[in-house]
C-alpha cells in the first residue's frame, strides 16, 4: 500500500515537519500529534473599502508554524504566559514580512 507523506516548512524559522496520512487521520480524530504540528498561512491583507472598486488585495504571504505564529501574536490561542514579552506590534510584523520578501526575490 502506498502512503502518502507531506513535508510542511516553516516560512520563517525553517522549521520541517514530516507528516504522513495515518498521522493526519490520528489527529483529526482527536488523538495522536497535537495542535504543536499545526502550520498556518499568514497573509497580508489590504482592504481598499467597501466603496472601493478594487476590493481586498492579498500582499505578502508566508507559511509559518504554529511557534512562529503564537511568538507573533498570530496563533488566536487565549494562553498568556506572564514570562513571555509583549507581542510584537503590526509595524514589526510587517516590516518582518517585507524583509522577508526582499530577501527572497533578491535571492531569486
Amino acid at each position: 500500500m502506498l502512503q502518502t507523506t507531506t513535508v510542511h516548512e516553516c516560512d520563517h524559522c525553517g522549521h520541517m515537519e514530516t507528516v504522513n496520512a495515518e498521522d493526519s487521520v490520528t489527529t483529526q480524530q482527536g488523538g495522536g500529534h497535537g495542535t504543536d504540528r499545526q502550520f498556518w498561512r499568514v497573509q497580508l491583507v489590504m482592504d481598499f473599502g467597501s466603496r472601493s472598486q478594487y476590493g481586498a488585495h492579498v500582499g505578502a504571504s508566508a507559511y509559518w508554524c504554529r511557534k512562529c505564529c503564537e511568538k507573533f501574536g498570530l496563533s488566536g490561542s487565549n494562553r498568556k504566559d506572564p514570562e513571555q514579552p509583549a507581542p510584537p506590534t503590526f509595524d514589526e510584523i510587517l516590516r518582518e514580512m517585507i524583509r522577508e520578501e526582499v530577501e527572497s526575490a533578491s535571492a531569486g
